[in-house]
């Protein structure tokens, strides 16, 4: 198997943007994979390493603490978002209804995490 190219830049269209079947029967199936955990795993890491990133910003500039909260922000956006479409796909492929989401227990809304 021949190495993946990274992708360093855009590659799909505007008329690309939404799945194909095959797409989302391949996302679907992710769900359920450990591999998805693990990717999720260093997904996330690289959203903490930014959030260090931010905090470890001097609180003097203010400028820099800007642009590393939006850096941060938009880690997070993405990475919620890629799991809504892997579980989008998934419970489109299986006709289940989106479940009810919980509110977030004290500690979840402490850490910041919904």
């Amino acid at each position: 198997m021949t190495a993946k190219k990274l992708r360093t830049e855009r590659t799909l269209t505007l008329v690309d943007l939404q799945l194909t079947q095959d797409a989302q029967v391949q996302l679907a199936s992710l769900y359920n994979d450990l591999r998805y955990d693990a990717l999720l795993d260093v997904i996330e890491r690289g959203c903490i390493l930014q959030d260090t990133n931010l905090i470890n910003t001097p609180a003097h500039d203010e400028a820099k603490v800007l642009a590393e909260h939006k850096v941060s922000k938009a880690f997070w956006q993405t990475f919620v978002w890629i799991q809504t479409q892997v579980r989008q796909a998934h419970l489109t492929m299986t006709k289940q209804a989106e479940p009810e989401q919980e509110p977030p227990t004290e500690e979840e809304f402490l850490q910041g995490v919904e």
